[in-house]
């Protein structure tokens, strides 16, 4: 656990070390100005080089490798050991388990085949952090990503987090808000095979459609995810943050990928950074996997939306399903007695299944 006062010990050997490489590196400048001056001095004489000439170019050479060199390392062992402590100290408080893996990330090839934002080949993720909070587990990276458009080129920082979903669906969902909007084009076009097609959706919800964009496969499916409690905290994480992003349900997981520009824990430049602000900042960045776990996940009110629109199924289908629901309106009790009775059912079938 890092202290201030590690903290600031650290951030002053670097600083040491990076002025020293920074000197190494102008005097071997220097050095090769004059050696380039002896070349001119030296090439009329037929013997050549001078000593002295040749022995400029030849420090000239190691001050500047070597000056690079001390500044490059001491900045990736300070950027390795502030990001190893801050992280693991945030997510021990945050998070049940957690694995911090500083050089690993995404692959380009993998997000890219979720479909939920443009992955161009200019593309770079690490910072890997895989974890379990309230049963639920998730991995989260930075990226950095840079796109050429119109013969612009623009870059740009953010993360992506991937949540263990425990409700089915069989088919994709994407939202997407601010100037990440654009990314809700993906998948809608004529050359998309019809396995991974997707059209825009509107829930009804105007406010709720007028801040984000959805582009699903099937509404029912879709509608069905965005309840009037899942769409509710949507917005407030869209108001309270305001941040663009994408959240899209894929291949029986949940994304959310958020642009901000800037890496999670990237050490303070500032030299009166304090150690304890940088920590709140990583724990506000960090615990929307919690509010997302927490409120999107496994809320009481948002299960209940889910597990009534089930049991409304079973109820106007008795016949497909086998189950006997009592006429009547289904209360939120109801829903999650019913519910249980039915994780019981089929976790005895497992268990007799296991037997023979």
């Amino acid at each position: 656990m890092i202290t201030e006062q590690e903290f600031r010990k650290m951030r002053k050997k670097t600083d040491i070390c990076t002025k020293t490489g920074t000197a190494a590196q102008l005097l071997g400048v220097s050095l090769f100005a004059w050696g380039f001056f002896g070349i001119l001095w030296d090439l009329p004489s037929p013997t050549g080089l001078s000593a002295k000439t040749t022995a400029f170019l030849f420090f000239a050479f190691i001050f500047c490798i070597g000056g690079y060199l001390l500044e490059k390392t001491a900045r990736k062992k300070y950027n390795r050991s502030y990001k190893n402590s801050v992280m693991n100290r945030v997510a021990s408080e945050l998070f049940d388990e957690h694995e911090f893996h500083i050089d690993r990330g995404f692959s380009a090839g993998e997000l890219r085949e979720k479909g939920l934002i443009t992955v161009p080949l200019r593309f770079r993720s690490d910072d890997l952090i895989k974890g379990l909070y309230h049963d639920v587990g998730f991995m989260r990276a930075d990226f950095a990503l840079r796109k050429t458009m119109f013969n612009i080129s623009m870059s740009t920082k953010g993360n992506w987090t991937v949540f263990t979903f425990p409700k089915p669906f069989t088919t994709d969902l994407q939202v997407s808000c601010g100037f990440m909007k654009t990314e809700s084009r993906i998948r809608t076009g004529a050359l998309t095979s019809k396995e991974k097609k997707r059209h825009i959706l509107l829930t009804g919800d105007e406010e709720f459609d007028r801040e984000f964009t959805c582009s699903c496969q099937n509404d029912e499916e879709a509608l069905s995810l965005l309840t009037p409690g899942v769409r509710k905290k949507l917005l407030a994480m869209r108001y309270l943050r305001r941040v663009s992003f994408v959240m899209g349900w894929v291949d029986g997981e949940l994304h959310l990928v958020v642009i901000n520009g800037m890496d999670t824990a990237a050490p303070p430049v500032r030299k009166d950074a304090s150690i304890d602000t940088e920590l709140g900042r990583i724990k506000e960045d960090l615990s929307v996997i919690c509010e997302i776990i927490d409120e999107l996940i496994m809320s009481r009110s948002i299960f209940a939306d889910y597990v009534m629109a089930e049991l409304e199924k079973i109820k106007n289908q008795p016949y497909e399903t086998g189950y006997d629901v009592p006429a009547g309106e289904i209360s939120e009790a109801d829903a999650y007695e019913s519910y249980g009775e039915t994780n019981k059912e089929e976790k005895e079938g497992y268990e007799r299944l296991g037997e023979t």
